[in-house]
């Protein structure tokens, strides 16, 4: 059963091994764990052990391993959802003005993407996109958490640009070309091992994120030209 919103809090994803913050250590040590081995092949004796705490914690802090992975996706969901938030009311903005145009549309839909690129250089990024996608070829429950809160609420947003962009297209087509960009954008994550093999590094840089950033936004020039 999911549980409700209001039984969610906040989980520190910069908490610090000495802290006492025992239920955001869990949860960190779980994410490693659900991303390697997904959420039936994850074992709470691994996270337990990772986290350095008794087994118990886990049961004492999110009532076993079900209840702590569909609590997690929702934090990470809500959590990433507020840092679009700036660009959102921006795009509210737009859409109530009566003179619109082209220009502003596209330059909103640059910053929507490029926003995202900022999480990029986080590990847990990487971590995060290997649940997300997983819930996506394989859906669980948790699933109609990670649409209803997050895809659903990003493309939304995204599809009226688009749509503003491309009136003549049908709904589907608008639907298609958002879901298009958006997995242009997350290549960065999904191909980052291979992005970093081929360049001989070991991490993302500032410079990598601002040549993907670069690639987009010329991307998506050529898209609505």
């Amino acid at each position: 059963m999911i549980l409700k919103g209001e039984e969610y809090r906040d989980i520190n994803f910069d908490v610090a091994e000495n802290s006492h913050d025992t239920r955001s250590i869990i949860a960190l040590a779980a994410i490693d764990e659900f991303a390697l081995r997904s959420v039936d092949g994850a074992r709470t004796r691994h996270i337990a052990k990772k986290a350095n705490v008794n087994h118990a914690a886990i049961s004492y802090y999110f009532g076993g391993k079900w209840n702590m992975y569909l609590e997690i996706i929702r934090v990470l969901v809500r959590h990433f959802s507020k840092l679009f938030t700036p660009v959102y009311e921006e795009c509210e903005v737009f859409f109530k003005s009566e003179s619109k145009s082209r220009e502003q549309a596209v330059g909103l839909l640059k910053k929507y993407l490029v926003h995202s690129h900022q999480l990029y250089l986080k590990d847990l990024s990487s971590k995060i996109d290997m649940m997300i996608k997983r819930e996506e070829n394989f859906p669980t429950e948790a699933f109609d958490i990670v649409f209803e809160e997050g895809i659903r609420y990003h493309f939304s947003t995204l599809k009226r640009l688009v749509a503003f962009l491309k009136p003549e297209l049908s709904d589907e087509e608008v639907s298609a070309i958002s879901i298009s960009i958006v997995g242009m954008n997350s290549s960065i994550t999904s191909c980052r091992t291979a992005f970093l093999k081929l360049n001989g590094k070991d991490s993302l840089t500032v410079s990598d994120i601002g040549l993907f950033s670069k690639t987009i936004e010329n991307l998506i020039d050529k898209i609505f030209q």
